[in-house]
């Protein structure tokens, strides 16, 4: 099912105006397992559609990767 998810990252303006800011964002599951559960990325970048724009930085890529990870229970 899609979905829509807003987020909010922390920001380090230590070197403004030459910082670098990157929010790295994971989706999984504790309830579901492997098997039962299949996320996946229809595109290597995120859509950005409703991204709300700001004068104070750029928004240069939002690239999207899928890495399988296994726990044990």
């Amino acid at each position: 099912m899609p979905a829509i998810i807003k987020s909010a990252c922390s920001v380090n303006i230590a070197t403004y105006p030459f910082d670098i800011q990157r929010c790295p964002l994971m989706f999984g599951s504790w309830t579901y397992h492997g098997f039962e559960l299949n996320l996946t990325n229809f595109a290597d970048t995120a859509l950005i559609d409703n991204y709300v724009g700001n004068g104070e930085w750029n928004l240069i890529e939002v690239p999207c990767e899928r890495h399988e990870v296994s726990t044990q229970r």
